[in-house]
């Protein structure tokens, strides 16, 4: 009588721990099934309309998609079907020109593109038309780096207060300036230690105000926190 209560108190734990597991197999996500399917994709390497040579970075408004090319020094846009529709930049260091675009950011219908070899920011409106620039290539010298010029930009983005945030690569710093390219401030400098970077790649802006850099040599990543209220 014993064996037989401890057979069936073993088979209703057994019955019990199988009936979790199903349900449990259940509910868990597929490890093949991410949430995402491929759908498409455009673009091969070249300098025909459609084509990259190092695409670097892509902004979306709810129905186009603005792509650095940074090696074409242009912008190119598309539809969420990667038909394309137009393009506008060309090499040099002109008002509206580019030298390799490397990041971009949409805000109140205004393109910001970080340009790299020129040392600048520039603006376009959503058809390519330029709108205003800042910056240039003062920002490493003997004296230390001035306020608003940059020793080449690497990322850009425009934060929930409007203001614009730029990774200012080889002077070690993120400035910040409002929309129009006033310069407000800046933080980092150069070296190994807490609040200092080596080379800042780029930059993120989390939901409370807080900004993320990527600081490339140094292998980290740095918080910062927002001193205004949010």
């Amino acid at each position: 009588m014993l064996n037989l209560l401890r057979r069936f108190i073993i088979g209703l734990i057994a019955f019990v721990v199988g009936l979790v597991f199903f349900v449990w197999l259940l509910w868990m996500p597929s490890a093949t099934e991410p949430g995402y399917s491929y759908e498409l994709s455009w673009g091969s390497k070249g300098e025909a309309a459609g084509q990259f040579n190092d695409p670097t970075s892509i902004a979306v408004t709810d129905t186009e998609v603005y792509v650095s090319d940074a090696r074409n020094q242009r912008i190119q846009v598309f539809d969420y079907g990667g038909k394309f529709i137009r393009q506008f930049g060309n090499k040099g260091d002109a008002p509206g020109e580019l030298g390799r675009p490397m990041s971009l950011s949409i805000a109140n219908n205004e393109l910001y593109v970080a340009d790299y070899f020129n040392d600048r920011i520039q603006v376009f409106d959503a058809q390519g038309r330029f709108v205003r620039k800042w910056g240039g290539p003062l920002g490493m010298n003997i004296f230390g780096p001035f306020n608003g010029w940059f020793a080449t930009v690497t990322s850009i983005i425009v934060g929930k207060q409007g203001n614009i945030l730029v990774a200012d690569f080889y002077n070690n710093r993120v400035q910040k300036f409002s929309a129009e390219g006033k310069f407000l401030s800046s933080f980092g400098e150069k070296g190994t230690g807490d609040g200092q970077f080596q080379k800042a790649i780029a930059v993120a802006e989390g939901a409370d105000g807080s900004v993320f850099v990527a600081d490339f040599l140094n292998n980290r990543i740095q918080k910062w926190k927002s001193k205004q209220k949010t």
